[in-house]
């Protein structure tokens, strides 16, 4: 087992991953609950694309290393499609 199989919340074995960034590992549904505050602000798909510049995201640090002048109001980081 590695800390990779263990539920970010509770530590117990998980057997299930996030389904769109499959980087966070979870025991159940209610942990994943419970994490979606945190989480939601760095999940994206591994094959994410920066909207500007079509870029693949990379992980770490889960935003676009081309600093688009709308990447700076606030360091939001760029949005994100699937597939492009």
């Amino acid at each position: 087992l590695t800390i990779m199989d263990l539920c970010v919340i509770c530590k117990k074995d998980a057997p299930k991953n996030c389904g769109c960034c499959k980087r966070r590992y979870y025991c159940s549904v209610a942990c994943q609950k419970k994490d979606w505050k945190t989480h939601s602000k760095e999940c994206f798909a591994p094959d994410a694309k920066c909207t500007r510049c079509l870029q693949t995201i990379p992980f770490p640090p889960g935003k676009c290393l081309i600093e688009h002048p709308e990447h700076l109001l606030e360091d939001r980081g760029s949005s994100f499609e699937v597939g492009l």
